[in-house]
C-alpha cells in the first residue's frame, strides 16, 4: 500500500513538472488560483462606466465593519499581495484591485495616468462596489495614491498602511542617482538581462521562481515596457508630491503605519521619516535587510506587524 502511495505521489510531481514545462503560462494560472485560494481570495471582474476592473477579494469583516484596501506599485498588480493577506483576511475583508493600467484590468493605452486620474478611478470603483469608507494601503506608486486618495477624501479613509511610499520630495535613492548619470529606468525591463537586474534592485533576497514561470512574467513585462514608459512620464514631474497634497487637510490627522525597507535602492529610507512628518498620528516600523516590497520579501511579517499595530491602535 505504502509502494502504491508512493509510486501515485512521484507520478502526480512529474505530471506537475511537466505542466511547468510544457504549458507554462496554464501552470502559472493554476498556481496563481491555489495561492488566492489559500489566501481567501478570489478574483472578480467590475465594470465602472467603459473601464472594466480586475481584483481580488475576500476575508471576514473586520470588527468596525470596514475592508481594508491594498494597492500595488509600478508595474505590478493585486497578487503582490495575496501572500500577504493570507494572514490578513481571517480578521477582515480585504480588496486587491489591479489599478487601471496594469494587471489584468483595462490597459487603456494612452489614457491619464497621473495620480489624481489613478484616485478618482478608484474612487469610482469603490463606490460602486458600495464602499464609502476603508482602511487603505499601498506600496510604492501604490502608496502614492493611498496618500492622496486620503488628502482628496480624508473621511472615507480609517488608517493609512504605506510600504516604501512613491510620492515624496526627499534624499535622491540609488536609483535615482543612477538614473541621473544617464542610465534607464531599472523597473521597466526589455531583456531577460534586465528582468534579473530589476529582482536585485527590488529584492534584497528575491522569491525563487521556477525557469518557465519565470518566462511567462518576464515576457509580460517586456510587452509592456513601452506603456510603462508612458506610465511613469506622467508620474515624476508630473503628479504632486505627497508634501504638497497632505499638509493643511484633514488627511494629516489620519492614522499611519509606516514600514520601510532599510536596503531599499529604489527609494531612499528616509522616506519613512519624511513621511511620518507629515502624518503625526503615524508610528514607523524600518525592517533590516529588506528591499522595496516588503509584502513580497517578508509578507507574514508585514501582515503581523500591521494586525499588531491596529491592535494597538484600536483601529
Amino acid at each position: 500500500m505504502l509502494k502504491k502511495l508512493l509510486l501515485g505521489l512521484v507520478i502526480a510531481i512529474g505530471v506537475l513538472i511537466g505542466l511547468v514545462y510544457t504549458f507554462p503560462e496554464h501552470a502559472l494560472a493554476l498556481a496563481m488560483d491555489a495561492e488566492r485560494d489559500a489566501s481567501g481570495l478570489q478574483a472578480e471582474t467590475v465594470a465602472v462606466g467603459d473601464l472594466k476592473w480586475h481584483l481580488l477579494a475576500g476575508g471576514n469583516a473586520a470588527a468596525d465593519g470596514l475592508p481594508l484596501v491594498l494597492i500595488h506599485g509600478f508595474g505590478g498588480n493585486a497578487d503582490h499581495w495575496t501572500r500577504t493577506a493570507r494572514t490578513l483576511t481571517p480578521r477582515m475583508r480585504v480588496i486587491a484591485p489591479d489599478l487601471i493600467g496594469f494587471g489584468s484590468s483595462d490597459a487603456l493605452h494612452g489614457g491619464d495616468f497621473t495620480i489624481p486620474a489613478q484616485v478618482a478611478r478608484l474612487h469610482a470603483l469603490l463606490q460602486q462596489m458600495g464602499v464609502h469608507k476603508a482602511h487603505f494601503g499601498g506600496n510604492s506608486m501604490g502608496g502614492w495614491v493611498a496618500g492622496a486618495y486620503a488628502a482628496t477624501y480624508p473621511a472615507e479613509v480609517a488608517s493609512l498602511w504605506l510600504l516604501d511610499s512613491a510620492g515624496l520630495n526627499t534624499t535622491k535613492s540609488e536609483m535615482t542617482l543612477r538614473m541621473e548619470q544617464g542610465h534607464k529606468l531599472p523597473l521597466v525591463v526589455r531583456s531577460a538581462e534586465e528582468f534579473d537586474a530589476r529582482m536585485g534592485w527590488v529584492f534584497v533576497t528575491p522569491p525563487r521562481l521556477p525557469g518557465p514561470l519565470k518566462g511567462v512574467l518576464m515576457a509580460r513585462d517586456i510587452a509592456n515596457a513601452d506603456h510603462y514608459d508612458a506610465i511613469r512620464a506622467q508620474l515624476y514631474g508630473v503628479s504632486l508630491w505627497l508634501d504638497t497634497l497632505i499638509p493643511n487637510t484633514a488627511a494629516a490627522h489620519i492614522p499611519a503605519l509606516i514600514v520601510w525597507g532599510e536596503k531599499d535602492r529604489v527609494l531612499h529610507p528616509d522616506g519613512a521619516t519624511a513621511l511620518q512628518a507629515l502624518l503625526p498620528k503615524s508610528k514607523k516600523i524600518m525592517m533590516p535587510d529588506i528591499g522595496h516590497c516588503p509584502m513580497l520579501e517578508v509578507p507574514t511579517q508585514a501582515a503581523a506587524d500591521y494586525l499588531a499595530w491596529r491592535d494597538n491602535s484600536k483601529l
